[in-house]
């Protein structure tokens, strides 16, 4: 079911009335109502609409304005061809999201389970949770492959993030479990205030803590299976078979109970 927008839109659209979930078991999509800006519009209004798989949604021309698409899905697919917008895949519980653009702040943002994949960059807070709640993401799996903002996986509780490109500043910060991997250069501070999990970096970050307690050199024996599992999952990860189970690993924080890694690769060769 392909939705494609009619014109350019001026305010905050929430397309998260245009999930497989949500689709299935309408008679009439044209009729969906949508919040567009301060107001309510119809689909019919802004997309026009062909197709009628509605476990299978394309979005096309969408912008920066679009606001959490994919939001509480738990099933099916959505591929978006433009602009992800802010708050794709909002406490997402299944299903696939797949963007050939950018993507805003607050990409999987409490979300619980499911893939998302992004071949641009995307913002700030992703995989983080509301500033209420006591965690981030749950599970699941959120890969952009190009550059991102600041505090990656904030408070993340399961689950894994790989960011292809590089990353802001506090990635991991508060992290309670899970798995951060940043192949390119990682901001400041990462894993501030983390209590356990782990952070792979693929190159050194600009600044370490002084509350990461340094282990050496190590060989961390099972990345090899790690990495050998991440270069099964499709041609674009297939760059994994090259690395190596070299590290140098860091340990903390030590303010917050010190259980966490941070590991620098001394292998990754790409």
């Amino acid at each position: 079911m392909i939705f494609t927008l009619k014109h350019r839109p001026r305010w905050s659209l929430d397309l998260s009335s245009l999930t497989p979930d949500r689709l299935f078991d309408v008679e009439d999509v044209s009729n969906i109502e949508l919040t567009y800006g301060s107001r309510p519009a119809r689909v019919e209004e802004l997309f026009s609409i062909s197709g009628d798989d509605p476990e299978r949604v394309e979005l096309r021309r969408t912008t920066e304005l679009v606001t959490r698409i994919g939001a509480g899905m738990s099933r099916g697919a959505i591929h978006v061809k433009a602009h992800g917008g802010s708050y794709l895949g909002h406490g997402m519980r299944g299903g696939v999201i797949h963007v050939n653009g950018d993507c805003g702040d607050r990409l999987g943002f409490d979300m619980h389970w499911g893939r998302i994949e992004v071949e641009g960059d995307a913002g700030d807070h992703i995989g983080a949770g509301a500033h209420t709640g006591l965690y981030g993401m749950r599970d699941g799996l959120i890969t952009v492959w190009g550059n991102a903002g600041a505090r990656v996986g904030e408070r993340m509780r399961r689950g894994m993030i790989m960011i292809g490109g590089n990353a802001g500043d506090f990635s991991g910060a508060g992290m309670v479990a899970g798995t951060i991997l940043i192949l390119g250069k990682a901001g400041k501070l990462p894993g501030y205030g983390m209590k356990r999990g782990t952070i792979i970096l693929g190159k050194r970050p600009h600044k370490l803590g002084a509350t990461l307690a340094s282990c050496g050199a190590l060989k961390m024996e099972y990345l090899r299976l790690f990495f050998k599992q991440l270069s099964r999952m499709g041609s674009r990860y297939h760059l994994f078979r090259n690395f190596g189970p070299e590290v140098r690993l860091y340990t903390g924080d030590l303010a917050n109970g010190g259980k966490g890694e941070v590991m620098v690769l001394l292998n990754a060769i790409r």
